[in-house]
């Protein structure tokens, strides 16, 4: 029987609802993935998704784009960067326990998969929370809905990381 290469295990702080105080200060050896707690509406006012990071950055004190709940983070550009460059996966992490993270459709799903491309990702957009940072990824921590859609939101961002700096 052939045996199959395994990586070795990576070491993520996964720092609910906080996470970073500064992000940068996660960035030492003992970690390797750091998740943004969290995207937790995927749908709401100007058909933007909401997150809360709890006091780092949120909707609740008005700092958002116009016409949305989408909070606007960008003190948290230069962390993100710097963990980056220290060798670190920083995720944004979608769902949570309080969170309204369900797809109608799969098409639905394909195309919240480009929004989070374009606001989080390798896409571009003039309505980035993170300004001009890159996240590397996302992380699915639903824990609620039917699963509609999943498998499509999960194709699309595939389909766009193709080819693309980041993967």
């Amino acid at each position: 029987m052939a045996r199959i290469p395994t990586a070795p295990p990576m070491r993520v702080q996964f720092i609910p609802r906080s996470p970073c105080q500064h992000t940068a200060r996660y960035a030492d050896d003992t970690l390797d993935v750091i998740p943004l707690a969290f995207l937790h509406i995927f749908f709401s006012s100007g058909g933007l998704p909401e997150i809360d990071l709890a006091n780092m950055c949120n909707s609740n004190n008005g700092n958002v784009f116009p016409g949305t709940k989408l909070a606007v983070c960008h003190h948290l550009t230069d962390d993100i960067k710097t963990c980056q460059k220290r060798g670190k996966l920083v995720t944004m992490s979608l769902g949570g326990a309080t969170g309204s993270t369900a797809f109608s459709s799969d098409a639905q799903a394909r195309t919240f998969a480009e929004t989070v491309w374009n606001l989080f990702l390798g896409g571009s957009s003039d309505v980035r929370p993170f300004g001009d940072a890159v996240l590397d990824g996302v992380d699915l921590d639903l824990e609620s809905g039917s699963g509609t859609g999943m498998v499509a939101f999960v194709t699309r961002l595939r389909e766009l990381s193709n080819g693309a700096s980041k993967r």
